[in-house]
């Protein structure tokens, strides 16, 4: 039984990061999971409905529309999440150690990355989050995967603050404190990969432009192919 579980894993390139996968695929682990639900992500248009749902209330209540906006990171999303104790026998993976020039075996105690289930299950808790903190403490945010968006006026911008990351260790789930990925509140908040603009919010406008990441990933993409003189599926 241990050995028809095992499944193997490896490395993915996304960037400047390396992301390590475990292929649950060939232990048939994955061709036992089916799902029926279906979850809806929040997208750029989910914010966007937002704000301005935000902007006609305040609008219509003739008060200060102005907002800024910060973002918000889980670490290591998946791994903050424990398998349950009866499925760990199904947890096992291998990898090949290039030092010791041997095959070694482990066991996951969380949600592995490339389980079909993990997706499912892990999407489900952060809409958990994003509900508690909507309904709960009334917030302006939306989440897509592990990252959140969170928007206030200038009012409330620490108390929106606190409470999110209130929120965050009430429930249990670690995010990023440093680094880029540890934001505060501006008047322009990058996500989704883009640039959500909110210097007119006053006036009841929200800019949205594609980040300088995204561009010159773009402009690349674009002088890459007009240099091959071919357009591959990928890259339409």
């Amino acid at each position: 039984m241990l050995f028809r579980s095992i499944s193997r894993r490896f490395p993915l390139v996304q960037g400047s990061k390396i992301r390590m996968i475990d292929d649950y695929s060939v232990s048939g682990v994955n061709d036992s999971c089916t799902i029926n639900t279906k979850l809806d992500l929040h997208a750029v248009d989910t914010f966007i409905a937002a704000v301005r749902a935000y902007f006609d209330g305040m609008r219509s209540q003739d008060r200060d529309m102005s907002l800024t906006a910060k973002t918000y990171d889980l670490k290591s999303a998946y791994r903050q999440v424990p398998v349950r104790e009866d499925h760990l026998k199904f947890g096992y993976f291998c990898i090949y150690n290039h030092e010791t020039d041997e095959v070694e075996l482990y066991r996951s105690r969380t949600l592995p990355f490339g389980a079909t289930h993990s997706v499912f299950n892990f999407l489900r808790l952060a809409r958990m989050i994003h509900h508690i903190a909507c309904r709960g403490a009334y917030l302006l945010t939306t989440n897509f995967y592990d990252d959140f968006s969170l928007a206030s006026n200038n009012c409330l911008r620490e108390s929106s603050k606190n409470c999110m990351e209130l929120i965050f260790l009430f429930t249990g789930w670690e995010f990023a404190t440093d680094g880029k990925k540890a934001t505060t509140f501006a008047e322009i908040c990058c996500a989704l990969g883009v640039a959500f603009n909110l210097s007119m919010s006053d006036r009841g406008i929200l800019e949205i432009k594609n980040t300088e990441a995204r561009v010159a990933g773009l402009v690349k993409q674009i002088q890459s192919v007009l240099e091959l003189g071919t357009l591959s599926r990928s890259d339409t």
